[in-house]
């Protein structure tokens, strides 16, 4: 993150209960009342867009050409992705953001939303 950027939202924790159920493990045979743990909370995220420092884009370019450079002299071939993702696109499933300069990001707005919705459900706590 930026210093200028909002930062990205962090995960956060709280305590909840749990019954160990007998005979399921040695310490809920030892320990048969109820126990506390600490669940992580995550935040939303399928909308946010990572705020990403130039020097940190730098090192990433840097880095994807030195792989390509070494990719080129030990004679990998990379398997051609691409049209399968389009295809995709094309049918509505993933949605394509160029940012960066890296090329092309793939996504599904409905598998995040599913998983915002899901972390809602299992009792996920707001952090703002």
């Amino acid at each position: 993150m930026s210093k200028d950027s909002p930062s990205w939202p962090a995960l956060g924790a709280e305590p909840r209960s749990w019954t160990p159920t007998a005979g399921f493990g040695i310490r809920a045979d030892r320990n048969p009342g109820s126990q506390t743990y600490r669940a992580a909370i995550v935040p939303a995220i399928a909308k946010l867009t990572p705020q990403v420092s130039s020097e940190t884009m730098s090192a990433a370019e840097d880095a994807a050409l030195s792989l390509s450079r070494l990719d080129a002299e030990l004679g990998v071939k990379q398997p051609n992705v691409y049209p399968q993702l389009r295809a995709l696109e094309e049918a509505g499933i993933l949605t394509s953001k160029n940012e960066h300069q890296l090329g092309p990001f793939w996504r599904s707005d409905e598998i995040l939303s599913a998983i915002d919705r899901f972390a809602e459900r299992a009792g996920r706590r707001s952090l703002d």
